[in-house]
C-alpha cells in the first residue's frame, strides 16, 4: 500500500495545493503528441503529393526518436539542476514554431527529415519527463492520480488531434494541417504554462532559497550505479517494448482500418477513442497506483495489447472489433507513459528523477519511432499489417514479465521517499499553486 491509502487527508492536502500546477502539466502533456496522433492523418495526403511511401513518411518518427533518445539524458540532468519551468517555457514555443515549419516540406526527401530533426528538438523541451518532474517534486501521497491526471491532456491530443487534423486537412491542406495545429496548441498552452507552471525547485527560486543545496544533492556516482541497474535496465527495456508495439499500431490505426475496409472518417471517428479510452486508463491506473502494488498494474497493463492485436488481425471490415482494439489501446497508451514515471520515482532517488526517467522516456520515443517505422515498412513489404501485429504479442508479453521481475521498492528510495515527504510539505503549503 502507498500514499493515498495511508494518507488521505496528506493526498487531499497535496491535490488542493497544487491543482494550478495540475492544470498547467495537463497542457504540457497535451503538446508532444500531437506529431505521433496525427501523423496517421498526414500519411495518404503526402502519399498524393509527393509519392512517398507510407514507410518513408512514418520513418520520420525514427529520426525524432533518435535524436529524442540522445538528448533525453542530458535533458533530465538540467532538469534536475535548473528545474522543470526554464526548461519548458522556451521548449512550449519552440515546439510549436517545429510543428508548424512541417508545412516547408518539399518533395526533395531530406526536407522531410530535416524537419522532423526541428520537431525532435523541440519535443524533447516539453516531453513527459519535464510535467512530470515537476508532479514528483509536489506531490507523494497523491502522486499516482496526479500523474494521471498530467498525462490526461495527452489523451485530449489523443481525442481531439485527429478529429481536428482531418478538418484542417479537409477544408485547408496538410500544409495549412500543420500550421493549424501548431496554432491551436500555442495558444491554448503558452500563457496557462507561463502562468501556472512551478515546480518544487522553481517556487523555491522564486522565493529566494538556495538553491545549491539542491546541485551539492546531486550524487554523480550514484547515478552511474542507478544507470546501470537491474531496474533501470528492465523499467527502460519493457518500456520500450510495450510502446513500440502500441504505437506502431495505433499511428497506422486509420491506414490500417482503412485498408481493411472501413471507411476513413470512420476510421478517423475510431481512432479517436484512444483518446477516450485513454483518459479512462490513466484515471484509473493513476488511483490504482496510489493503492496497490505498481508493479501489478504495470503488469496487467503490459499484457493488455495482445487483446487489440487479435482484434485488428481478425477485425477486417468489423467495426465492432475496430471499436474493441482501439479502446484497448487507449487504455495502454493511457497508462504505460504513467507507469513508467510513477515506477521510476519509486525506485529511484528524487534527486535523480529528471534523468533517469528522461533516459526512460528516451527509449519510450525510440520505440514510438521505430515502432511506427517497422509497421510502415512491413506493410510496404507485405502489402498488409498482419505480420507486424503478429509478432507485436509475444513483444508485449516480454514486456509484462520485465515489469513483474522489478521487485520490491529499494530501501534507500523509500527512506528518502519519507524524508522529502516532510520537507515538500513545507514548500507546497506556503504557495498556492
Amino acid at each position: 500500500m502507498t500514499g493515498t491509502a495511508q494518507n488521505p487527508l496528506n493526498a487531499r492536502h497535496e491535490l488542493r495545493e497544487g491543482w494550478r500546477l495540475l492544470i498547467a502539466t495537463a497542457a504540457g502533456a497535451s503538446l508532444a503528441p500531437i506529431t505521433i496522433y496525427t501523423l496517421g492523418l498526414f500519411v495518404e495526403p503526402l502519399q498524393a503529393e509527393f509519392g512517398w511511401s507510407r514507410g518513408f513518411i512514418t520513418s520520420a518518427l525514427t529520426i525524432y526518436a533518435l535524436l529524442s533518445v540522445t538528448l533525453a539524458g542530458p535533458v533530465g540532468y538540467l532538469i534536475d539542476l535548473y528545474g522543470p519551468r526554464r526548461i519548458a517555457l522556451p521548449g512550449v514555443v519552440l515546439f510549436c514554431v517545429a510543428v508548424a515549419a512541417l508545412a516547408a516540406a518539399t518533395p526533395e526527401k531530406l526536407s522531410w527529415w530535416a524537419l522532423w530533426l526541428f520537431v525532435a528538438a523541440g519535443a524533447v523541451l516539453v516531453k513527459a519527463t519535464v510535467w512530470t518532474a515537476a508532479i514528483v517534486s509536489r506531490f507523494n501521497a497523491a502522486r499516482g492520480i496526479a500523474l494521471a491526471l498530467t498525462l490526461c491532456g495527452g489523451s485530449t491530443t489523443a481525442i481531439l488531434g485527429p478529429l481536428i487534423a482531418r478538418l484542417l486537412i479537409e477544408n485547408y491542406g496538410w500544409r495549412m494541417g500543420y500550421v493549424g495545429l501548431a496554432i491551436i496548441w500555442a495558444a491554448i498552452c503558452v500563457p496557462i504554462i507561463w502562468t501556472l507552471f512551478y515546480s518544487r525547485h522553481d517556487l523555491e527560486r522564486v522565493k529566494g532559497a538556495a538553491t545549491s543545496s539542491h546541485v551539492a544533492a546531486r550524487d554523480k556516482a550514484g547515478l552511474r550505479e542507478a544507470i546501470g541497474s537491474a531496474p533501470f535496465i528492465k523499467l527502460a527495456l519493457a518500456s520500450f517494448l510495450l510502446v513500440f508495439t502500441v504505437t506502431g499500431a495505433s499511428v497506422h490505426l486509420v491506414p490500417l482500418l482503412s485498408h481493411a475496409g472501413i471507411g476513413r472518417a470512420s476510421a478517423a471517428g475510431l481512432a479517436s477513442l484512444i483518446g477516450l479510452a485513454a483518459f479512462f486508463g490513466r484515471l484509473t491506473s493513476g488511483s490504482l497506483l496510489d493503492r496497490i502494488d505498481g508493479r501489478m498494474v504495470g503488469t496487467i497493463v503490459s499484457a493488455l495489447p495482445t487483446v487489440a492485436f487479435l482484434c485488428l488481425f481478425f477485425c477486417g471490415d468489423n467495426t465492432v472489433l475496430a471499436a474493441a482494439a482501439a479502446f484497448v489501446l487507449g487504455l495502454c497508451t493511457g497508462a504505460e507513459f504513467e507507469i513508467a514515471a510513477y515506477l521510476s520515482s519509486r525506485f529511484f532517488r528524487g534527486s535523480d528523477f529528471g534523468t533517469l526517467f528522461g533516459l526512460v522516456n528516451g527509449m519510450i520515443s525510440l520505440g514510438a519511432g521505430l515502432g511506427s517505422t517497422a509497421y510502415g515498412f512491413a506493410f510496404d513489404w507485405t502489402g498488409s499489417y498482419n505480420a507486424p501485429l503478429l509478432a507485436a504479442i509475444p513483444l508485449t508479453l516480454a514486456s509484462s514479465a520485465l515489469i513483474w521481475s522489478l521487485g520490491s521498492v529499494p530501501r534507500i528510495a523509500r527512506q528518502q521517499e519519507q524524508g522529502s515527504r516532510t520537507t515538500g510539505r513545507g514548500i507546497t503549503s506556503g504557495h498556492r499553486g
